[in-house]
């Protein structure tokens, strides 16, 4: 969890700008990272999608 730790850094120095980017670019890499690893699991069974 380095996100809150660069974000509170960034506030302390006054940055306001880049932390709100932070904020806003950690979610955008998380959905990116889903797309791009992420199985499509609509329709199917547990047994299915151990498999």
């Amino acid at each position: 969890m380095i996100a809150p730790m660069i974000v509170a850094a960034l506030m302390a120095k006054g940055s306001m700008d880049l932390a709100f980017y932070v904020l806003g670019a950690v979610p955008l890499l998380t959905a990116l990272a889903v797309a791009w690893l992420g199985i499509e699991t609509r329709g199917k069974v547990l047994e299915q999608l151990h498999a």
